[in-house]
């Protein structure tokens, strides 16, 4: 099927039609029906990478269990050793030093298997430092020291601080648990009194969070390559440029502390010497509303997978791909605009395709002037018959006619006829001239054409050969 355009090509464009068939566009309960077993499916598989990670954590205590039996026994028949060599010898079987090194690599596995069952190990010191590990060189003076004993006091700062963060964060985690058993408990409250209203509420709630999540993300993004390129045109260049050097500065630091000599270690000592960890991450950002941002959208996230409303959380993972869009039926259209116009006018310029010759009305303008006057005359004054499939283009003896008057001389007859039955015109005429008496005298014969190929059939019609032209009567 094949329709007229209205505005392309000064209303000549033609709009083709190709076979097309309606896709049926899903229902709104088969999308629904698809993003809920789109959601079971991804929660079987967070069930399935659970299994997998409780039974490699199973299999690690296990094992671990079994080495601790293996430790202990050999500390046992050390005790019960009847000479000291024995029990140098029941050490060097299990690469142990002194029998202290096995105490302390038991106290190690313990303190790995404790924190595997999710407990705090038995030998970490509590904040008074009353508890677990000696901490009896913090409170000696260096001078007082030997080199190994301020080795070990290093050792037994890091372990004191590590035990006060450990005892902060453990705090904090429990004040933080009771608020949110205090807000689910209110949101719960919310649910009971009107549910459609509260879902309809937290729905919102997550779609804001997540918008606002992805457009700091989008804003990061394109900061971070505005940075790359170096354009010293746009602030956020000079920001993230900024930062970057930073970070470059502090990594070569921290890479040239590595070769310095050994001496008194105080970093740790200061909460904020461990900023320079977060300085470094590329990813780290210290705004206060940026968390609440992601606590905000994980919070709801969850709440709606837990009420059983996991299609509607907002995937903000990573770039989705754009839904496919429904294809119609102008996605099935051939439109000819200006190739309408284009392809016949090669006859007339076909140098816009390439091709170095003429074009039909310059040939027949010089065949015209190769020919007798008066014989040229007869052609011009009678018509010229043009037929051929190409002559089948709407206005073509019009615009031959037009070029072939406007290079004769003024007011000389010129007609253009067109063929009536343009397609089977022109194999009439070539089986009349078969009639002609001595035609194929000379003809250019299919052996020829098969040993000298189109360039001797060039070379033949560029030389002295014409038919006989036969002469009518008035």
């Amino acid at each position: 099927m094949a329709q007229k355009g209205r505005d392309d090509a000064g209303g000549l464009a033609l709009r083709i039609q190709l076979p097309w068939k309606p896709v049926k566009l899903p229902t709104k309960a088969e999308l629904e029906e698809e993003a809920a077993q789109k959601a079971a499916r991804a929660a079987e598989q967070r069930q399935r990478l659970k299994d997998m990670v409780d039974a490699r954590k199973a299999k690690n205590m296990r094992d671990k269990e079994i080495h601790i039996k293996l430790l202990k026994d050999a500390a046992a028949q050390v005790e019960c050793a009847e000479s000291s060599a024995a029990a140098d010898d029941i050490l060097k079987r299990i690469d142990m030093e002194d029998y202290e090194e096995l105490k302390k690599r038991i106290d190690e596995a313990e303190a790995t298997l404790q924190r595997l069952k999710g407990l705090e190990p038995a030998e970490q010191i509590g904040p008074d430092g009353k508890q677990g590990a000696k901490l009896d060189l913090l409170d000696v003076t260096d001078s007082e020291l030997t080199p190994e004993q301020l080795a070990e006091k290093r050792r037994q700062r890091l372990a004191k601080h590590a035990a006060d963060a450990r005892a902060k964060l453990k705090a904090k985690k429990e004040q933080e648990r009771l608020e949110q058993e205090q807000l689910l408990r209110q949101e719960d409250e919310a649910l009971r009194s009107d549910p459609e209203r509260y879902l309809e509420a937290l729905k919102q709630r997550h779609r804001t969070a997540a918008q606002r999540v992805e457009n700091r993300k989008r804003r990061r993004l394109g900061a971070a390559t505005a940075g790359a390129s170096d354009e010293p045109t746009a602030a956020g260049c000079r920001r993230v440029s900024s930062e970057q050097r930073h970070r470059m500065r502090l990594l070569a630091r921290a890479a040239a502390e590595g070769k310095r000599l050994p001496e008194e270690d105080t970093f740790g000592e200061n909460d904020r010497d461990w900023d320079v960890y977060k300085e470094m991450d590329r990813n780290y950002s210290d705004s206060e509303v940026e968390r609440e941002d992601d606590t905000e959208y994980n919070w709801t996230a969850a709440r709606l997978q837990g009420l059983g409303q996991a299609s509607c959380i907002v995937d903000i993972s990573g770039d989705r791909p754009e839904e496919a869009q429904p294809q119609v039926a102008e996605d099935y259209q051939l439109c000819l605009g200006v190739e309408r116009i284009r392809v016949p006018e090669l006859l007339f310029q076909p140098s816009m395709c390439g091709i170095d010759q003429a074009g039909a009305g310059e040939v027949l303008a010089i065949m015209l002037r190769e020919m007798p006057a008066e014989l040229a005359e007869r052609c011009a004054s009678g018509g010229l018959l043009i037929t051929g499939g190409n002559s089948a283009y709407p206005g073509l003896d019009v615009r031959l006619e037009s070029e072939l008057r406007s290079s004769r001389p003024e007011g000389r007859p010129i007609r253009v006829v067109r063929s009536p039955d343009a397609m089977l015109d022109a194999w009439r005429g070539a089986a009349l001239m078969a009639t002609v008496p001595g035609m194929f005298e000379g003809a250019y014969t299919k052996a020829e054409y098969e040993e000298r190929g189109p360039q001797g059939l060039r070379r033949r019609c560029h030389a002295s050969y014409s038919l006989p032209f036969r002469q009518q009567g008035p």
